[in-house]
């Protein structure tokens, strides 16, 4: 007897989900500031449809939100933005819904995020005619722009830093294009679960947390897989085959993911001096910020995943830096 009213009620919430979700999408094509937060938060209407009332209505809000911004956008920005963030969207909700954990959910949505990208390569190729390779290669000019005068404002020689990169894009985009993907989709997924999972938080959902960042840890293997990868490239002879992309796109997703370990050991070593969050998050920026000391961090991320200097397999320092009780001491 309540069904037809908790149907009606589940239209009336999806239709306000797609509107609210259409807002931000909007706000992110039109506002300079906060248009890239809003398309943040694009996904978010799409996991409350999903948490409140399941697939079926989350589907429906994409569909409604894609058609509203046809109207609104146009029918090639709309199928853009809605092709990229509702899948995503629809992971992430599912994934929360079920309650996985929070690396799973990260994995999923990432690959929903890939998923969306090659179809929205697809459809700029097949429908608009338009290489999307040409517009990652202008994003990519202009972000080596801005890190050149980022680097001449610590007094850094920002040419020589710069140039190398400068003189790649071209292979950067041809065979490293795979592992740019890769990046990409996780980078988008992380950001855009940070920013759901802050806003289910405060509606009062219960979302399970990622551990301390200052205990991430990888496998004990992975330094080899960084090594066969090396090899792969040594072994191509500088011929560009297979082998070498093979072997590039892996080290690029590797050294990365080494960079973000090496930085998680920096943040566990300077937890053991009580120093405050926003001093550690502001040393850690530096070294996204200046080549040294990325490859200092990378290289510490390899060295700490081979010996685990910080215990993390021994149990020794799970706790986010913090030093571990012995026997008998009080807590």
């Amino acid at each position: 007897m309540n069904s037809p009213r908790l149907a009606t009620r589940s239209l009336a919430e999806g239709a306000l989900l797609a509107a609210l979700a259409a807002i931000l999408a909007v706000a992110g094509v039109y506002l300079p500031l906060l248009g890239p937060l809003a398309m943040l938060a694009w996904p978010v209407p799409v996991v409350l449809a999903q948490l409140r009332h399941g697939m079926r209505l989350s589907l429906l809000t994409v569909v409604v939100t894609g058609l509203m911004l046809a109207s609104l956008l146009g029918p090639l920005l709309a199928v853009g933005v809605t092709l990229t963030l509702g899948p995503l969207g629809i992971a992430l909700g599912e994934a929360l819904r079920r309650r996985l954990a929070p690396w799973t959910t990260l994995g999923i949505g990432a690959l929903a995020a890939l998923g969306a990208q090659l179809a929205g390569f697809a459809l700029a190729l097949v429908v608009m005619g338009h290489n999307p390779l040409a517009a990652y290669r202008e994003l990519y000019a202009e972000a080596l722009q801005m890190t050149a005068a980022l680097y001449r404002r610590v007094g850094l020689d920002a040419e020589t830093l710069v140039e190398p990169f400068r003189e790649q894009i071209d292979v950067m985009l041809g065979v490293m294009l795979p592992a740019t993907l890769v990046t990409a989709s996780v980078m988008t997924c992380g950001f855009n679960y940070g920013v759901t999972v802050a806003v289910l938080r405060r509606l009062g959902y219960t979302v399970e947390p990622f551990p301390p960042f200052a205990g991430w840890q990888l496998p004990a293997y992975t330094p080899l897989l960084y090594l066969a990868a090396a090899a792969l490239v040594y072994l191509d002879g500088g011929r560009q085959t297979v082998l070498y992309a093979v072997g590039a796109n892996v080290s690029m997703v590797v050294q990365l993911v080494f960079l973000i370990m090496g930085m998680a050991v920096a943040y566990w070593w300077l937890s053991r001096y009580n120093l405050s969050r926003v001093f550690k998050v502001v040393l850690l920026a530096y070294v996204l910020v200046l080549p040294i000391l990325q490859l200092a961090a990378m290289l510490l991320g390899m060295l700490d995943t081979f010996f685990d200097y910080r215990g993390l397999r021994r149990g020794a320092a799970g706790d986010g830096g913090r030093r571990p009780r012995k026997k008998g001491e009080a807590g």
